[in-house]
């Protein structure tokens, strides 16, 4: 059916539209602005257009109730194709049936519990029992070792104590004595020295003092 130009659905951009066709290929192409322009909560032009123009009255309804371009191309197509509807329709069915087989089964023979993974671990375990303790063979009891005596040292005479000790007080005084006794004498002078000149200073200081004190008490 041939549609005269000034019944055809006009976009902005000059163009028209006078099938379902031509329609449905130009709102595929329109901007989310010009789309809204024509559907929104106050009305839908391009349903008004399919019942008006093309007097579908029942694709109008259906376009009414849909406010984005995808489901408006969508009711498009499938009027347009209702072949290819049917067909995607089938194999969402094929899809769908074995979820519903299923379901049936589910309700009817109920909930099939899974098979318990720790049966094992109910069977009790076989022990095998231990073998005989072996009882080694009594040893003889050997001989307890014998313990070493001992040794006394000789015992020394008066005589030889006497002697060893006349020899250990003829025994030269070792360098490490000498340089001990050295160290304490030098500190021992320091000490002395130290303390002869804090006392000379002392008194030059007291003289001092006095010579001071008397001159202010004599002037």
């Amino acid at each position: 059916m041939s549609i005269p130009h000034e019944k055809k659905f006009h976009f902005k951009d000059g163009t028209a539209a006078g099938t379902l066709q031509e329609l449905k290929d130009k709102i595929e192409t329109i901007s989310y602005d010009e789309f809204y322009g024509h559907v929104n909560d106050e009305k839908n032009d391009f349903a008004n257009w399919v019942e008006g123009v093309l007097g579908d009255s029942e694709l109008a309804t259906r376009m009414r109730a849909v406010k984005s371009i995808v489901e408006t191309v969508e009711l498009l197509n499938e009027k347009l194709y209702p072949e290819e509807t049917e067909r995607r329709e089938a194999l969402l069915q094929e899809r769908r049936e074995p979820d519903i087989q299923a379901e049936i089964e589910r309700k009817i023979f109920g909930e099939v519990e899974a098979p318990r993974e720790d049966v094992a671990e109910d069977v009790p375990e076989i022990v095998e029992p231990a073998p005989p303790e072996e009882h080694p063979a009594e040893q003889p009891h050997a001989a307890p070792a014998e313990q070493p005596t001992a040794t006394k040292e000789p015992e020394l005479s008066k005589e030889e104590v006497a002697a060893a000790a006349r020899e250990a007080a003829h025994v030269p005084i070792t360098r490490v004595v000498q340089d001990k006794l050295e160290e304490q004498k030098e500190e021992a002078l320091r000490r002395t020295t130290k303390e002869f000149v804090y006392g000379l200073l002392l008194g030059i200081i007291l003289g001092f003092v006095l010579g001071v004190i008397i001159r202010g008490v004599t002037g």
